[in-house]
């Protein structure tokens, strides 16, 4: 057994240097941002998940995202429709890298790092570029450099 199948209850309580986004997309144009700032998010089409999907593509919980020190990793929750990453489809706990484009169902997302941490190469065009948690300022911030791969 895998020790990243495990729940995200493995994390540790340790002070977070960097800071993860998922920057929503639809048609091409980046549409919503979520900060995430807790140890674990729930991605559904259930109104109690912390990302709601409103797309019958998308299982009632399709899929978590979870948090190991400043590492992000993503596993599918047994979704009907699977999880992708990059296109390629993943059941299993999978590390997130800064740029990667996640999709659930219909649903496409850019994932986000700011700041320094040991996980996964770090882009020049995505570091340090989200200062706020405002949506507008960050998709100001963003604009179209993270919405090319989804």
């Amino acid at each position: 057994m895998s020790l990243l199948s495990h729940d995200a209850s493995l994390n540790t309580q340790t002070a977070q240097s960097v800071e993860w986004w998922l920057v929503g997309t639809a048609g091409g144009v980046s549409n919503h941002a979520t900060v995430i700032n807790s140890e674990t998010l729930r991605v559904g089409r259930r109104k109690d998940m912390d990302v709601c999907l409103d797309s019958l593509l998308v299982s009632g919980y399709h899929a978590k995202l979870f948090r190991v020190k400043d590492c992000l990793f993503a596993m599918d929750a047994g979704s009907t429709n699977g999880s992708f990453l990059n296109g390629t489809q993943f059941a299993e706990a999978i590390e997130l890298n800064n740029g990667d484009c996640l999709e659930f169902g219909d649903a496409s997302f850019r994932v986000v790092r700011r700041g320094t941490n040991p996980c996964g190469p770090q882009s020049g065009a995505f570091n340090a570029m989200l200062k706020t948690s405002s949506l507008t300022n960050a998709l100001d911030s963003i604009g179209r450099k993270i919405l090319q791969c989804c």
